[in-house]
């Protein structure tokens, strides 16, 4: 059997074996883990916030960037080139206006692709990657924007690392909570070490998107 991976940030059971199926094993987490673990977004009260605001309100406050998102370390999220048997995704793009729909959406759309794509950078000798789900059990509307708490788990598999081996010989699933800040002109991504949310707002992680009071799009 091959050795366990060692998974960052991941707190559920991690199955790995040598059965060439990879279904069973994706398919158990997401019964046994999401359920419980994932609850609901309300839709009453879309809590939607106005469009961007106008040139002369940005110049004056500066409203849509909060004081603390640091602009100077935005870094890109995880995209790796194409391989043999995985191919990378493409990210959604920003939502025009924000509303707790529209956010939650794209946050969970955002988070499918993130993680497909940081497994496909990190791992090797891939035969696929599943994220097979990515729940919203949260959405705050704030004065600043949307704080938002996503359940994903995920899962992949290895070849035997032959060139002459193409069926999968180590599966391996895990799961974490990821928490989200999405502002009119900001994006920030946390993804604590422990089974449990982390503020972003509070919490140190990736900052995704920062935009100037004075930039257009």
């Amino acid at each position: 059997m091959s050795p366990r991976k060692d998974l960052s940030s991941v707190a559920l059971p991690r199955v790995v074996t040598n059965s060439p199926s990879r279904r069973s094993v994706l398919e158990t987490a997401a019964t046994c883990s999401l359920v419980a673990l994932a609850g609901c977004v309300s839709s009453e009260g879309d809590g939607e916030q106005s469009s961007r605001p106008d040139s002369a309100t940005a110049d004056a406050t500066d409203s849509s960037t909060p004081e603390w998102v640091d602009c100077d370390e935005v870094e890109s999220p995880p995209n790796p080139a194409d391989t043999d048997e995985v191919a990378p995704k493409t990210y959604p793009d920003f939502p025009a206006r924000l509303a707790r729909s529209s956010v939650t959406e794209f946050v969970t759309a955002y988070e499918r692709v993130y993680k497909h794509n940081e497994i496909l950078a990190r791992e090797r000798n891939l035969t696929y990657v599943d994220v097979g789900r990515v729940e919203v059990s949260d959405a705050e509307r704030t004065d600043e924007g949307f704080v938002v708490y996503v359940t994903v788990e995920f899962g992949w598999g290895e070849g035997g690392g032959s060139d002459d081996e193409t069926a999968t010989s180590l599966h391996a699933d895990g799961g974490s909570k990821v928490s989200y800040f999405v502002g009119e002109r900001a994006l920030k991504r946390v993804e604590p070490d422990e089974w449990k949310f982390a503020d972003p707002r509070t919490t140190a992680g990736a900052v995704l998107r920062c935009r100037s009071a004075t930039t257009t799009e």
